[in-house]
């Protein structure tokens, strides 16, 4: 994994160009995640872009790039990169309840409802299942 300081530097009013400069000092993810948190997300999925370039497999990159994206409302996008976060680590609850959210947003409830049972079978007393309850119900 990459690891360095993030660099935003603005171009004009309309672009921003990211760099990473490398040290070994930074955990990039939490740079990342403290980016989404301020709701900078097409500055934190650019960033998880060059990250999921570096390593395609690294379920923690695909979920948080899934998320940002479903955050900016790009859910296709959002449900491949989720749809491959649980491919490759099928037991975390938290892919799986975001997945099934991105599913429902796409319009397939069926395959929603499913990703929701598997989070409910994989946490049944935890928070993310009783989300899961929640949206099920929902429907």
């Amino acid at each position: 994994m990459l690891d360095g300081e993030i660099q935003t530097i603005a171009t004009d009013e309309e672009a921003v160009s990211i760099t990473w400069k490398p040290n070994t000092d930074a955990d990039p993810l939490q740079k990342v995640a403290d980016i989404l948190q301020e709701g900078k997300y097409a500055d934190g999925i650019s960033l998880l872009e060059l990250f999921l370039s570096d390593d395609p497999t690294n379920t923690t990159v695909l979920f948080n790039l899934g998320v940002g994206l479903m955050q900016m409302e790009r859910h296709a996008e959002a449900l491949e990169h989720l749809r491959r976060a649980v491919e490759l680590k099928a037991d975390n609850p938290a892919a799986w309840f975001d997945y099934g959210q991105t599913l429902q947003l796409n319009g397939d409830t069926h395959e929603a409802h499913k990703a929701y049972r598997k989070v409910i079978d994989m946490d049944e007393s935890g928070e993310i299942a009783e989300r899961a309850r929640t949206a099920l119900k929902e429907k």
